[in-house]
């Protein structure tokens, strides 16, 4: 029971936090965002969020921006791993992960196909299948 209000209150916080660190990406043409409610199926995180960069140095400036806002914010940043070479980025925010990917490694690794079983966040519904146009965001509620 106090499981359920917990997970609640904390999601609450996660999909807040993933929705402005999705606007600042968007302020930055980060392609393909794919927000990802991962609560019930990863116990590290509430929300993942995974977007393409065109080059290396598009990632590298998407992760400064990202890291730039959160510090602004005051908002928590537990570390960062892939900088340098900038092919694949990872902050973890704590509640909200963040995958920088240049195209070619978002296709090998897939993380768009191995969590697709979960939700997509509430701002994020239909606006990656216009993006990409695969049937596994064309779930309906």
């Amino acid at each position: 029971m106090s499981q359920d209000g917990n997970r609640e209150d904390a999601g609450s916080q996660g999909e807040d936090k993933a929705g402005r660190i999705v606007a600042w990406l968007r302020e930055k043409q980060a392609e393909d965002i794919l927000g990802l409610d991962v609560r019930e199926i990863n116990s590290c995180t509430e929300a993942m969020i995974v977007v393409s960069a065109r080059n290396v140095r598009h990632a590298q400036a998407l992760a400064d921006w990202v890291l730039s806002k959160l510090s602004q914010t005051g908002m928590e940043l537990l570390g960062i791993e892939g900088y340098h070479p900038g092919y694949w980025i990872l902050l973890d925010a704590n509640e909200v992960v963040l995958h920088i990917f240049q195209v070619e490694y978002r296709e090998f690794y897939n993380l768009d196909g191995l969590w697709r079983e979960a939700p997509r966040l509430k701002e994020h519904r239909g606006q990656e299948t216009e993006a990409k146009g695969q049937g596994a965001e064309d779930s309906e509620e």
